[in-house]
């Protein structure tokens, strides 16, 4: 994202998506951010998918420090297949960034591997 004045900023970002099923989607989204402070902010965003189905991506993000945020991610999708299907999906969770995304990627990074070659089914 890129600072357009003091307390606003505007971005974009690429998505892609494989469901547990092998169901897949590429997106794009428009995100707004709206700074209170050098810290505090709170972010939009509104998308498409690019390949897969058809719908409307979104999110909202209140970040109360820099590097931790909670998330909303309301998604409504349709499949361009036979039988088609709609689907409405929401997440919420917390979002790090900065050293604390670091640490958290490596660590589930590794919890990953080691369950892969573990050998557990």
């Amino acid at each position: 994202m890129v600072n357009v004045t003091r307390h606003d900023a505007v971005g974009a970002s690429f998505l892609k998506s494989v469901d547990w099923n092998g169901t897949t989607f590429s997106g794009v989204k428009v995100h707004y951010r709206r700074w209170f402070n050098q810290r505090a902010s709170v972010e939009t965003a509104l998308g498409v998918p690019t390949s897969g189905a058809t719908g409307v991506l979104g999110l909202v993000k209140i970040s109360p420090v820099n590097w931790v945020g909670l998330a909303l991610r309301p998604t409504l999708l349709r499949y361009d297949y036979p039988g088609e299907r709609r689907h409405f999906d929401a997440s919420a969770g917390l979002e790090f960034s900065g050293p604390p995304a670091l640490v958290a990627s490596t660590l589930g990074l590794i919890g990953v591997l080691v369950h892969a070659f573990s050998g557990v089914r």
